[in-house]
This record gives structure tokens, sequence and C-alpha cells, in this order.
């Protein structure tokens, strides 16, 4: 990692894999807190803490759930891969977000 996060990142022997259904626990640059959507992890590593002060995700898979990744002013960051194309809206915040930074700049 590059220092970016208050997290330390390993890689481990183990594969996570598979589709999680996710709830935003926070608003971000490209989501908004509450919908719900789908995605999938694909990592051999870990993230110490998993999640930050103010978590990104809420996931669920084979009926349990846990919380990860990390929202920041300008940041959202998991391992989660989210399938915009099933939240089209995602986009458009995403853009209007950068627009709006890019004015302040």
């Amino acid at each position: 990692m590059c220092g970016v996060l208050p997290a330390i990142g390993t890689m481990s022997g183990r594969l996570r894999l598979g589709y999680r259904e996710a709830e935003a626990l926070a608003d971000s640059a490209a989501f908004a807190t509450g919908p719900r959507l789908r995605g999938h992890e694909f990592h051999h590593s870990t993230v110490t803490p998993a999640a930050g002060v103010t978590p990104a995700w809420r996931l669920s898979a084979r009926g349990r759930q846990h919380v990860e990744g990390f929202v920041e002013p300008n940041l959202h960051a998991s391992y989660l891969h989210a399938q915009w194309a099933a939240t089209p809206a995602v986009a458009s915040r995403f853009v209007t977000a950068a627009a709006r930074a890019e004015v302040a700049a």
C-alpha cells in the first residue's frame, strides 16, 4: 500500500472469491448510502483493519455479513468489484463528483 489508508495490506495464502450483496454504508463520490448492489471479490491479500472509521460496505454472502472498505473525503476503497452496469446511477454520480472537484481545483 502507499500510505493513503490507515491500514496494512499483506498477501495471504487464501483466495477470496465470490459474489457479494453489498449495501453502501456511507456517501462517497461513487455511491450513495443505502442502495444495495451486487459485486464480486477476487484477491489473495488481506487488509488490517478490514474497515475504516467510516466503512464502505456491509457485505453479505452465504448468510454471513461483515463490513469492509474505507470512505473518506474523495476516497472509496474496498475489495468489492461493483457491477456498475446493474446500477447506472453510480457512473453518473462519479462523473458529477469528478466535475465538481475539477471546478473547485
